[in-house]
């Protein structure tokens, strides 16, 4: 088990960012060896800056908490390699000194390059006290990964997002048509070749149409005025 900290103050002797503010950090995790061809770590660690009184500067209160908890399954055959992951973050009225966030995140990793996050409940509030809020899931899967040839790799996207903006207009996102990332293109850079999204803002709507799969960089748009 980890811990360090409490009441004191930080002192930022160290120039690690704290800004003086007391802060506590706990922490602990096992490992399960009782599986044969696996290995498996988890556990937590939290930040805790408390209600930020104790920060030296007023323009650069830390405040609140910050929760990962983990785990991470590993194999050994062929070789030490990551079979699946999953940490649930989650922030409770955490600020780094302008602005704050609430909410949790959920990211998983699976065999063979399948990865997920969800957005849950999150909250970002800005110094002039507006905030914005956001929901959400997304899943990404490798395929023909692991070749001697990369250069049919690719990636798809699927997932949705909702939420409301800082001014109070709600808007929504969703990958009808999965996003389709092509290795070969554009000099191995991630970008979409394929896939439809459909968008709505205060009640506007609009799709983005990301082509036909072909390594170009056009993009299509449709609006309609809801």
């Amino acid at each position: 088990r980890i811990e360090h900290g409490g009441d004191g103050d930080d002192g930022d002797d160290n120039n690690d960012g704290l800004g003086g503010c007391p802060v506590k950090i706990s922490g602990s995790f096992e490992i399960d060896r009782t599986h044969p061809d696996t290995l498996i770590f988890l556990g937590e660690f939290a930040i805790d800056f408390g209600d930020g009184s104790g920060c030296p500067d007023s323009t650069r209160v830390k405040k609140g908490s910050m929760t990962d908890t983990f785990n991470f399954t590993f194999g050994f055959k062929p070789r030490l390699h990551l079979i699946s992951s999953s940490q649930t973050i989650a922030f409770d009225e955490f600020s780094g000194g302008r602005k704050g966030i609430d909410g949790t995140f959920v990211v998983k990793t699976e065999e063979p390059g399948m990865k997920s996050i969800e957005i849950q409940s999150v909250v970002i509030t800005y110094p002039d006290t507006t905030s914005a809020s956001f929901d959400g899931s997304f899943e990404s899967v490798d395929h023909d990964f692991g070749t001697l040839n990369r250069g049919d790799d690719t990636r798809t996207l699927t997932g949705n997002l909702t939420g409301t903006s800082r001014d109070g207009a709600e808007f929504s996102a969703e990958i009808t048509t999965e996003v389709l990332f092509k290795f070969a293109c554009f000099k191995r850079r991630d970008i979409p070749v394929s896939g439809i999204v459909d968008i709505t803002t205060d009640g506007t709507s609009s799709t983005v149409d990301f082509g036909d799969g072909r390594c170009d960089k056009g993009v299509v748009r449709g609006r309609q005025i809801g």
